[in-house]
Parts: structure tokens; C-alpha cells; sequence
């Protein structure tokens, strides 16, 4: 496969880190780099194509923010397909089957994120093995 060589500025501390985990897992930074960016853009290939999508999206988030999430996820209840709720040191952890267009999938994603110390992670069900 033929390769392109572009320059990316990075945080010292980014770099650092990168190199570190290469080391670690034993692969150059080119080849990490390379799997990182593969990885993201087949998460988020729902963004570039209009199709259904079905696949697990993680929440994390403070314990502050149980109201919201439930608002937001009776909101989408007609794709929330089944839910799994727990809790761990001051943390909300959800793990949701979610199945729905993929527009539909962009906006839940984006709403969940505007709320204050929520991280959200969608997978598609491509990754879910």
C-alpha cells in the first residue's frame, strides 16, 4: 500500500505519550498513529454516510449528572434499545444498545456530550464482537 508522509504538531506531552504506548505495545509511531486514525474514522463513518446504525454507546459521567442523562436517554427511548446502569466512585457508567439512523445517532451522541463531565464512546456493531 503506498504511503503519504505529512507532519502533525503535537503537545509535548501528547508526544511523549504516544511514544511511550508505541514502545510499550511494541510498534513504530507511524503504524499507532495509522491504527488510531483507522479506528476513528470507522467509529464515526455513521458522520460521513447517511445509513441505520446499530451499535453500543458507553456514557461516562459524574453523579451530578443522573437527571440529565435520564432526561436526555427517555428522549431517545424509541432507539435506546436496552440499558446498563452502575456506579463507581462518584461515576455513572451506562452501557446502551442503541439501533437508529445515523443522524439520529450523531445528535444523541452530541447531546450526551454537551453535558458537563460526560465522556461518550460509540461503538458500531461491526466492533462489537
Amino acid at each position: 500500500m503506498a504511503k503519504k508522509r505529512f507532519g502533525v504538531s503535537l503537545p509535548e506531552e501528547l508526544a511523549t505519550s504516544l511514544d511511550e504506548l508505541a514502545s510499550r505495545l511494541g510498534v513504530d509511531r507511524s503504524r499507532l498513529i495509522a491504527e488510531v486514525i483507522r479506528e476513528f474514522i470507522h467509529d464515526r463513518v455513521h458522520v460521513l454516510t447517511p445509513h441505520q446504525c446499530r451499535g453500543v454507546l458507553v456514557v461516562v459521567s459524574s453523579d451530578r449528572e443522573a437527571n440529565k442523562l435520564s432526561e436526555v436517554y427517555e428522549r431517545r427511548h424509541s432507539f435506546v434499545k436496552a440499558r446498563m446502569h452502575c456506579h463507581s466512585e462518584g461515576s455513572c457508567i451506562d452501557v446502551l444498545f442503541v439501533e437508529a439512523s445515523s443522524d439520529d445517532i450523531i445528535d444523541f451522541e452530541r447531546e450526551l456530550r454537551s453535558l458537563r463531565s460526560t465522556k461518550v464512546r460509540y461503538m458500531p456493531l461491526s466492533w462489537v464482537f
